[in-house]
């Protein structure tokens, strides 16, 4: 729990950090696409096989990673070295296959088949096939999971052709197949047991699974019988660091190759940058503030105060003074790169004026509230919020809650009476992805944000549609929803910043729609 700084406190904070922000930036950076590099890479002539490349990350594993039933997405990050898919998404929305060479649908929309990679093996030396590949698929659908709804069974048409029989036409089919399908070994968990394969991921990627520390580490090994040839890495290690200072500091000292999540220490991405680490900003998505409109004696049942909110903050200033040439402001819930996005839009500026008196008709008085904001996203803008908010009236707490218990407020259903931080909202190329995970019939995410009327009617809308220019269409109507009614606030964009030593060459972070996908049997050390 944090104090308020009181705003003249923080006026002096903005000055002197402004005033130490006027050296020329040697990084590189833009607001209008998603992904850049921003320091220039290093080079050497040929790559080079060995070493293992140590990253540490000060957010880490809150849930099982080894059985995908049970694997939540802040895993992703972790076993994407181990585990493959049918095929993932690079940065402009195409599907690159992995464990699926081809697919296609019927003409009348009724299944789905892909064509398997032959040739592949689990790390523990059993086949990948269509047997294989259902024995996962099957556990998705009896889980239930996001997206499964509209298949109906799977179908092994012979030993590398797999078919999901459809319940109907569905345009987000092919956009849920990336975390739908990856696949462990079913011999593995035959022999183990879930409790045997829960933290012990047995996959078909470049590196296999070698240890696991909880709350410490996770390890990994290279594979050499991986079917995309031979990766040049010995070996993967992702260290827990909660301390991002202390993170920091372990990067510099040698304890790492690289430091990932510097989201909201932008500054450090600066200094990392100037003093010769790779800074690597992949696709982005945006912070939001999600209000709890649940819970009945919520504040923010009032759409008057949710608006005041947002009038009450200085997202321009706090972008310009926190996001070191990183962040730019944001008036609406789609980032550009996004169908949803409305050009040339004009949102609620900043007015303390208009939040003052929106307050005013209220009748509220003596207006208490707490934002709740993950572990690795507190700094100093979230002080910032407090402080705006803090000028028109509203006393707001800070609680830097674990990721854990953040995934709880995120994904239950209780409500929380507050106000969720959050860093993920949606960067899909096709906002359908999104507003279907979260507003739609089985929405699994903001179940304690209430949506915008009429939203529910726009998703049924976008599932049927084929088309994608009109499904745009109807994103940026779902957009103008979002902005009309002010059930969340779109703050500036965050991104999930790499740091990199000048031994690691060829990640590939920048080429993939996940922030976390590496090419990982491309990637080579120095030596």
């Amino acid at each position: 729990m944090k104090k308020f700084l009181p705003i003249l406190t923080f006026l002096m904070i903005f000055i002197l950090v402004l005033s130490g922000c006027t050296t020329t930036d040697t990084t590189t950076s833009t607001s209008t696409t998603s992904t850049s590099t921003t320091t220039s890479t290093s080079t050497s002539s040929e790559p080079q096989y060995g070493g293992v490349l140590t990253i540490i990350d000060i957010e880490f594993i809150s849930s099982p990673f080894g059985y995908m039933p049970e694997e939540m997405y802040n895993a992703d990050t972790f076993i994407l070295p181990c585990v493959e898919s049918f095929f993932n998404f690079d940065n402009q929305g195409n599907p690159i296959g992995e464990l699926a060479t081809s697919w296609e649908f019927a003409d009348d929309y009724s299944s789905l088949t892909f064509h398997l990679r032959e040739g592949v093996t689990f790390h523990d030396g059993s086949a990948f096939n269509a047997e294989a590949a259902k024995w996962n698929l099957d556990l998705m659908l009896t889980k239930g999971d996001t997206g499964t709804d509209v298949w109906e069974q799977i179908v092994i048409v012979d030993e590398y052709t797999l078919r999901i029989d459809l319940k109907g036409f569905n345009c987000l089919v092919l956009s849920n197949i990336p975390h739908l399908t990856r696949c462990t070994s079913p011999t593995a968990f035959e022999t183990l047991g879930i409790e045997g394969v829960r933290y012990n991921p047995i996959g078909t990627g470049p590196f296999k699974f070698k240890e696991y520390k909880e709350g410490e580490s996770v390890e990994y090994e290279r594979y050499d019988a991986y079917w995309g040839g031979k990766p040049y890495l010995d070996g993967v290690k992702f260290i827990y660091i909660k301390d991002r200072t202390t993170a920091e500091l372990a990067l510099q000292g040698g304890e790492a190759n690289g430091l990932h999540c510097i989201t909201s220490a932008h500054l450090s991405a600066r200094t990392l940058g100037l003093l010769g680490y790779q800074i690597i900003q992949p696709p982005s998505s945006y912070a939001t503030l999600y209000f709890d409109t649940k819970s009945e004696d919520s504040i923010f049942n009032d759409q008057r105060v949710r608006e005041a909110v947002e009038y009450a903050i200085n997202r321009e200033q706090i972008s310009e003074t926190c996001g070191y040439g990183y962040w730019f402001a944001m008036n609406q819930c789609a980032v550009p790169t996004e169908n949803g996005y409305i050009a040339n839009f004009e949102g609620r500026e900043y007015s303390p004026e208009k939040a003052k008196a929106l307050l005013a008709e209220t009748g509220l008085t003596n207006i208490r509230t707490t934002i709740y904001v993950p572990n690795h996203m507190s700094g100093d803008h979230m002080v910032a919020i407090q402080s705006y908010l803090s000028a028109v009236g509203i006393d707001a707490s800070i609680e830097v809650i674990t990721s854990a218990r953040w995934m709880e407020l995120q994904y239950g259903p209780g409500g929380f009476n507050g106000i969720l931080y959050s860093p993920y909202g949606s960067s899909d190329v096709d906002s359908t992805v999104h507003l279907n995970r979260c507003y739609g019939l089985k929405a699994s995410s903001r179940l304690s944000n209430r949506p915008p009327e009429g939203m529910a009617e726009i998703v049924a809308q976008l599932l049927v549609e084929p088309d994608l220019a009109k499904r745009g269409v109807l994103c940026r109507e779902a957009t103008l929803l979002f902005w009309e009614q002010c059930t969340k606030v779109a703050l500036w964009n965050q991104p999930a910043m790499y740091a990199f030593d000048q031994t690691v060459h060829d990640t590939g972070i920048t080429e993939w729609y996940l922030p976390f996908q590496f090419n990982w049997n491309k990637v080579w050390m120095s030596q």
